[in-house]
This record gives structure tokens, sequence and C-alpha cells, in this order.
């Protein structure tokens, strides 16, 4: 009996912990911002993509970057409204209302654009290209604390087509890239946040070639890699990666080539503990030969190599999350691998496999959002301007806590115990009388047998 109860209370935890991993995956949603003239935001329900909003407003329509801030969904670009609301440049969408609105007055100035944006503390923290957030003089950087704009720092820009690009937080420090000006004259490609003394201080001299920059930023473990385009690897400008150890740069095996001659990395991302370079690139020179990767790659540290996945894409993607313990690669491609899909792929550490009937457009952004801060609603089509429609039957999250999830499994594994114990009474009370004859009733080897189980 006691084996037999330690085997069910063995398979009760086992139970219990599906129970917790189907829960902890219904805590995450994923979101992807696609198209470049009438962009859009969809949320994936893991068999198609449901819209949350239709249209933006303005002569220049983009969506750079969703972003999760608090309940909200918040997304940044170059846009006048969104789904029917006013809204400069700036919105959030709120997934329990399933409504869209401003963040105050937004981001304005003439051809002001939202590139990028990182949570930082109770804060959000967004840049770009403008002069001014809500009422309040940015400098291309401000801060939102959910209710009002204020300056972020003491960053300018060089002139009026220099931009921050890149943001990103790690450690409690924040990273931007970019033409972010320190003083009158010099300034800095990449940069990290001082909060002591409100300032931005060089990480170091990355980039320097005309076009250069980066646009991608990454840790894995206590390195830093940031991807773009005329990267600083020690020795030479030439390249998309660099690994920055705290002291110096240096290169990640081999260099990123193009057959355009114009390859830059877009994305950096850690999947299953290897680092992912996604962007616009075809082949990997290690000096005396090349491998083809086709616009993504994964490195492979203990062999200091490239490997390529599946075959690749067959042209640039611009954005990765990891969602569900797959790789989510969205950007400007229709094959992933072997396989026909539609601007954006997920791949299981195997093969690639497309999502649905994917997007009609490419995918700019990618946004994996905790529902443990909210209760996001998947949409069928537009209702009335601002709000999104209700959701279909069986998508998005479950909806039960996990404690209610711990409480139903424990209960299960104590009344099937309950019933265990109560049947193997009655078992042992009836075989107490049961008698087992070997060689006949009245023979020498009449014997009974009590039951074999252990007590």
């Amino acid at each position: 009996m006691t084996v037999l109860r330690a085997v069910f209370v063995l398979f009760g935890a086992l139970l219990l912990l599906g129970l917790a991993i189907v829960e902890s995956r219904g805590d995450d949603v994923l979101y992807a911002s696609y198209g470049m003239d009438q962009p859009a935001v969809a949320q994936w329900d893991g068999v198609q993509w449901i819209p949350i909003s239709i249209g933006l407003s303005g002569s220049s329509r983009y969506i750079w970057q969703i972003i999760q801030y608090n309940k909200y969904l918040v997304a940044g670009g170059s846009f006048t409204g969104i789904h029917g609301i006013p809204a400069n440049n700036i919105a959030q969408w709120d997934p329990n209302t399933r409504t869209w609105s401003p963040l105050g007055a937004g981001i304005t100035g003439e051809y002001a654009v939202v590139n990028c944006m990182v949570v930082f503390g109770d804060q959000l923290i967004v840049a770009g290209q403008f002069p001014t957030a809500g009422s309040t003089s940015a400098n291309s950087i401000a801060k939102w604390n959910g209710t009002s704009w204020a300056q972020f720092g003491n960053a300018r820009l060089s002139n009026q087509t220099d931009r921050f690009d890149t943001l990103a937080a790690h450690n409690g420090e924040i990273y931007a890239s970019g033409r972010i000006y320190y003083g009158e004259t010099a300034y800095f490609d990449l940069a990290r946040w001082d909060a002591p003394s409100n300032r931005w201080l060089p990480v170091a001299a990355c980039c320097g070639a005309s076009g250069s920059g980066v646009y991608a930023m990454a840790w894995h473990g206590w390195k830093m890699f940031v991807g773009g385009r005329g990267i600083w690897q020690g020795y030479d400008l030439d390249h998309s990666l660099s690994m920055w150890d705290g002291i110096t740069w240096s290169p990640v095996a081999a260099n990123f080539e193009s057959d355009d001659n114009y390859p830059y990395i877009l994305s950096l991302t850690v999947y299953r503990n290897r680092l992912v370079a996604a962007g616009h690139f075809t082949t990997v020179n290690y000096g005396n030969w090349s491998s083809g990767v086709y616009y993504i790659a994964e490195f492979d540290e203990a062999r200091n190599y490239w490997w390529a996945l599946d075959g690749g894409m067959d042209f640039t993607v611009q954005t990765t999350v990891v969602f569900d313990d797959k790789l989510i690669a969205g950007g400007w491609f229709s094959h992933a691998g072997s396989r026909t899909v539609d601007s954006i792929a997920q791949w299981n550490g195997v093969n690639w496999a497309p999502m649905g009937a994917g997007l009609e457009y490419p995918v700019v952004s990618l946004l994996v959002y905790n529902t443990s801060l909210a209760s996001p609603a998947p949409t069928t089509s537009p209702t009335s301007p601002g709000e999104g429609p209700t959701p279909p039957e069986g998508s998005g999250a479950t909806g039960m806590e996990p404690w209610l999830f711990a409480v139903i499994g424990a209960g299960a594994v104590l009344a099937v115990d309950f019933i265990l114990i109560v049947g193997y009474v009655y078992f042992r009370k009836q075989r107490s009388h049961l008698k087992i004859h070997v060689g006949g009733s009245d023979g020498p080897y009449s014997q009974v047998n009590e039951p074999l189980i252990n007590s």
C-alpha cells in the first residue's frame, strides 16, 4: 500500500507540474505590428492572427515598435491617429477594455517619429527624432510615467537627420544607440545612461563609417553584443556584429556579408542559450572560407561557428522573439526553410513552420505580452473607433489563476488517495477469508495464503 500511495503521489505531483506549465503558457500572448503604409497590430491566438488595430492616419504611417508598459500595449512610430483615435506618434491599447488611447499630447514636432522604447522601473522611455513630448522640450528622448511627459537626460541631436536608433535596459542600466550628443562637439554612437550624474556616458567607440550604426543589442551571460552596420571589432570597422566584454571589442567568429555588399543586423535574441542574429545578410565569412546562412543564424560558442537555421529565409528578417519555447521571426520574407510563409514563421529548434496564414505585409516588431498584468482579449473585426472587437471563444489565456489549478489538482490527489485507502481496506478484509488449496482440499500441501500486498 505504501508503494502504491507513493506512486500515486508522484503521479499527482507530475499532474500539478503539467497544469502549472499549461497555465504558465497562458500567461504570455504574442503580438505583431506589420505593414509600412497601412500598418496594423495583430494578436496570435494559437491558430490565427486577429487584428486589434486597422489603419493609421497621417502623412507618413509607420509603427516601428510595440512594447508592454504596465497593462498596456504601446505602439510607437509615425502617425497622427490609430484605429480612428487621434494620437501623435504613440498610442496605447488596453486589452481589458479593448480600446486605443493617446499618451497625453504624444510626441510632436515636424517630422517627429518614435523609433524605439524601453521600460525602465515604472517609466516608459521613448526615443527617436522629435523636439517635444507633450508640452515638454525633449531632445528626441523623453519619459512617460503613466500620466505625463518629462525630459530624460541631457542628450541632444547633432542635426535634424540624426536620431536615436535603439534603446535597451540591462542590470538596472539603460543603453542607447544613435547620434547622441554630449556638450557641443562630442557625440556617442553607443551610450550608457548614468543616473547619478543625469547624463549619457560612452560605452566605447564602436562605429565610425558613414551610414554606420547600432540597430540591435543583447546580453548573453556577462557579454554584451551589438549588431548593426560598420561596427568596430578591435581592428577595423567593416563588420555587422561585435562583442563588448567591458574593456575591448572583439569579433564573433566571422563577418557577415550580403549579396548586395550592404549587410546589417537588425535583431539579436538568445534562444535556448544560444545567440541568434537576424537581419540582411546571406553568408558568414571566416577568412579562408564562408558559409551560407541566409538572413538568420545561430551562434555555437563551443565551436565558434554560425549555424544556418534549416536554410534560413529568402529575404530580410526584421525582428525576433522567443515565445512558447519557439523562436519567432518576422520580416520581409515569403519562405522559411522549405516552407512557404507570409512574413512570419516559427522555429522549434529543428525546422520552420508557418503561423496560420501569416501576415499580409512585412512584420516590423514583435511583442511577448505578459497577461499577468492584464487580461487581453483577442479580437475578430473592428467595431467603433478606438475599440477592438469581442474575443472568439476558446482563444487567448485560460482565465484560471495558478492557485485554482493547484487547489483542483490537490483535491483530485486527495480524493483518489481516499478511494485507494477505502478499497484497500475492503480488499484486505475480503481476502483474509480466502483459502488457496494446493494438492486438493485434504492433501498434505493444503495451506492458507494471505494476500501479498505491501502494507
